[in-house]
This record gives C-alpha cells, sequence and structure tokens, in this order.
C-alpha cells in the first residue's frame, strides 16, 4: 500500500461499503477489514468510515475491560445512587474518576444532575492564606529602608 498524502482522497464505492458493513457484523477488526478490501484503505480508515455509518461499537480488542463481580458492580450501583462522590467511588474501587464515569455509563445509571439551589453546595471557607514571613538578613537593608531610597 502506498503512502497517502493529506490531500489523496480514496472514494468508497456502493460495493465497498457493502462489503464493509458485512464484515463488520461478522466481527472482523479494522486490519482484517483493509485487508479484504484489498489494501486500497487503511484500518483506521476502514474504522472511521464504519463510525460514520454508525455501525455497532465494537470494545477495542486492545483495552478489554476487567471483569467486575456482581456484588462488586452491585457496589458501584448503590454508590452511584447513594450520592456518593466520583472522587470517593474512585477511592473505593482503586479506580481514576474518569473511570468512574465511564462505568456509570457502561452500567446505564443517570448522570449526576446540577444542583438548582443556589448555593447549597458550597465549598467549604478557606482562612485566609498567612502573608510570607519576612527574613531579616544581617547587612541587608529592610523595606522600608529599600523604599524610603526611592
Amino acid at each position: 500500500m502506498k503512502p497517502r498524502g493529506p490531500h489523496d482522497v480514496t472514494l468508497w464505492t456502493p460495493a465497498e461499503i457493502e462489503k464493509l458493513k458485512r464484515l463488520w457484523l461478522l466481527g472482523k477488526t479494522g486490519r482484517q477489514i483493509a485487508a479484504e478490501l484489498g489494501g486500497k484503505f487503511s484500518k483506521s480508515a476502514v474504522i472511521g468510515k464504519a463510525r460514520r455509518l454508525k455501525l455497532t461499537h465494537r470494545a477495542s480488542p486492545l483495552k478489554q475491560r476487567a471483569g467486575w463481580s456482581a456484588e462488586k458492580i452491585e457496589d458501584f450501583k448503590r454508590l452511584w445512587s447513594e450520592g456518593v462522590s466520583r472522587t470517593d467511588i474512585a477511592r473505593y474501587f482503586g479506580i481514576k474518576v474518569h473511570s468512574v464515569d465511564d462505568r456509570r455509563q457502561y452500567y446505564g445509571l443517570p448522570p449526576r444532575t446540577p444542583c438548582k439551589t443556589p448555593g447549597a453546595m458550597r465549598m467549604p471557607e478557606m482562612p485566609p492564606r498567612p502573608k510570607p514571613a519576612v527574613i531579616e538578613r544581617p547587612g541587608w537593608p529592610t523595606k522600608a529602608q529599600l523604599m524610603a531610597g526611592r
């Protein structure tokens, strides 16, 4: 397959689109489909076309989701429905916060709705930051001396 430049556009024929749909539904990978189409398209072009055609989304073979037990899934759903924060759920399961969002969507849980009452979920008041300590060095002029010399 020759390298393609940014302006080298390859158009899909109706026959190629039908073959793509058929092979996609059979579960072939993007690379296998590209090979079946004679190397005219790259793996990425095949996957991009499948997405634009809104063919069923398949999980990446490289990113297989670690299987959770039914109890763990129920714990996740319970914590989500009780309103436990995403950060706390992530800590509980030892996953990243964005993974909590992914799993929420995967398990079909509703997104959190923003609070409608103004000020109901304000951050706690933080004490004012202390001013940095002034370090007096022997032989060095003080700030007052420097300001007076202007």
